[in-house]
C-alpha cells in the first residue's frame, strides 16, 4: 500500500485484493490488514464511498461467485470448500440472503455491482486520482 492514500485509492485497492484473494477465505481482517490500515478506517472509508459495509460487500461478492461456480460445472462441495464455507453454511447463507435455493436460475439482484465491474465504474468515477 502507497504512504498517505486517499480513501478513493483505498477502496478501489481493497477491491483488487478482494478479488484477487476471493477463493482464499478473504474477510475484513485479511483486506486491512493487506491494506496496511485498521478495521475501522478502513470500513468507515468503504461506507462513505460505497454505502455498504465492508463485511458485508466481502459476504455479498462470496455468494455471487459461489452461485456462478455451482452453476458452472463444480459440485457444491467443491465450491464451499473453495470459500472456506461447508456445504450445508452456503446453502443456507445463499437461502438467508436471497431468500432462494443457490441452484435455482433466478437472477439476483445486488445493491450495487460487484468484482470487477465496481471496480471499472470506481475507476472512472475516481480518475483523477
Amino acid at each position: 500500500m502507497k504512504i498517505n492514500m486517499t480513501k478513493q485509492e483505498l477502496v478501489l485497492e481493497s477491491l483488487i485484493y478482494i478479488e484477487w484473494n476471493l477463493l482464499g477465505g478473504i474477510s475484513v481482517k485479511k483486506t486491512s490488514e493487506a491494506m496496511n490500515c485498521s478495521l475501522q478506517y478502513l470500513g468507515k472509508a468503504f461506507y462513505e464511498l460505497l454505502g455498504m459495509r465492508l463485511a458485508r460487500y466481502i459476504h455479498l461478492r462470496v455468494l455471487s461467485e459461489a452461485r456462478k461456480k455451482v452453476t458452472a460445472t463444480y459440485s457444491l462441495k467443491e465450491v464451499a470448500k473453495c470459500f472456506e464455507m461447508s456445504p450445508e453454511k452456503l446453502i443456507y447463507s445463499f437461502q438467508k440472503e436471497f431468500g432462494y435455493s443457490i441452484f435455482s436460475d433466478r437472477d439476483i439482484a445486488f445493491p450495487l455491482p460487484l468484482g470487477k465491474d465496481l471496480i471499472k465504474i470506481l475507476l472512472v468515477r475516481f480518475k483523477d486520482i
